[in-house]
This record gives structure tokens, sequence and C-alpha cells, in this order.
């Protein structure tokens, strides 16, 4: 499996198991799956099997697709969490080019906020341009 598909199953599984408030122990506990197992798929070292991939999906509650495909922000929607706007942020050339503003020191509302803000304004200018 190529390390880029490693690289984001290993983002997914850990953002997911944040949600959800599981840790890899906890998971191997209840999969009956080796805590190294579970450790080397969080840590990025390793890729699942298919037929392992689908039980941790269902044990998460989720589609493999979550687990396998690099998320997109939605950005017609407001920013409620957290990761979404650091996401968003981060990704955006334009608001990192300017910078001005440092994410360590705000709080999670005000990167929201922020992340809303510019959004909105990135709406506008869009809005102006269609023909």
């Amino acid at each position: 499996m190529g390390n880029d598909y490693r690289n984001i199953f290993t983002k997914n599984i850990n953002r997911i198991m944040k949600e959800k408030g599981k840790k890899p122990a906890q998971i191997a506990k209840d999969l009956n799956y080796p805590l190294s197992t579970v450790s080397s798929w969080t840590n990025g070292k390793s890729y699942p099997r298919v037929d392992k991939m689908q039980e941790l999906a269902d044990y998460l509650h989720v589609s493999m697709k979550d687990l396998t495909d690099e998320k997109t922000i939605d950005i017609h929607q407001p920013f409620t969490s957290l990761d979404d706007a650091m996401l968003f942020l981060i990704k955006s050339p334009v608001a990192s080019a300017y910078g001005g503003y440092d994410l360590d020191k705000m709080s999670e509302e005000e990167i929201i906020d922020f992340a809303n803000e510019l959004s909105g304004i990135f709406k506008v200018i869009a809005e102006r341009r269609k023909k």
C-alpha cells in the first residue's frame, strides 16, 4: 500500500478516534486485536487488511470511506469544529500567505470564528467574479 494512502488512513483513524473518545488499547481489547497492530495503524507504520478495516469501521460507526478517503471541507457551511477550521486555514494559501495571526495564541472559538470570517470573505469575492 502506498505511503499516501497509509498517511490518509493514519490521519483519519486518529481524528475519528479523538472524535469518538477511543484509545488504541480500548480498540485492541474490544476487537481482540494485538495492541501492537492497532498502534502500528495509528502510528502510520502499517495499513489494515480490508477485512480488519471493515471491522474497525463498523466498530467506530463510520464508513470505510471515512477511514480511507482524504477529508475535504465543505466551505458552504459554517465551521463548527476546530479540526475543520484549522484544516481550512492551513490549506488556504491566501490566508497563510498574508499571515498576521498566530493560531497557537488563539482560542478554539477564535480560530473557528476566524475561519468562518475568512470563508465568508472568499464567498463574497467569488460571487463578484461569477459571470
